[in-house]
């Protein structure tokens, strides 16, 4: 889902609904998406995208998990919290390459979605930057999934 034209509360809740249709196989990935694609097709200003993805998952997270959320920052505002009982959150990966969106994946996500990564990259770049940023969650917090669209050339 591109987070820019989604309320993270109202994605909670259409996250939570579908978890709770399929039986608990939904995994949700976000991600900014691209400027060109952000503002000419969703009418959005592409402003500050690392620090829009941040707040985001500042209310996204702790909403998939049932839990009440109060953010107010310069990119989002949310008050509340979402219930869909007996749901258990499904799994947040986080589209990310570069290092913010990185480090946020390991502190705040269930794992990363790649494109265009090749099996080196990964391995050298984003794994590695993952796992330092999620160093100091819980062992059975942290990152378990990695998904990459590639093809080799």
């Amino acid at each position: 889902m591109v987070t820019w034209p989604h309320h993270p509360l109202a994605l909670a809740a259409q996250a939570l609904s579908t978890q709770a249709a399929t039986g608990g196989r939904l995994t949700l990935g976000v991600g900014p998406s691209h400027q060109m694609i952000v503002e000419n097709r969703y009418g959005y200003p592409w402003t500050r995208p690392g620090q829009h993805v941040e707040d985001h998952l500042a209310v996204l997270a702790p909403t998939l998990r049932g839990e009440d959320v109060e953010v107010r920052t310069a990119t989002a505002t949310a008050a509340g919290r979402v219930s869909v009982p007996e749901v258990a959150p499904p799994p947040l990966l986080l589209a990310a390459h570069g290092p913010r969106l990185l480090r946020l994946a390991g502190e705040r996500a269930d794992g990363v979605i790649t494109t265009w990564s090749g099996p080196r990259g990964l391995a050298e770049h984003v794994v590695p930057q993952v796992h330092a940023a999620a160093a100091g969650r819980p062992p059975g917090d942290r990152p378990r999934r990695s998904w990459s669209a590639w093809s080799p050339p």
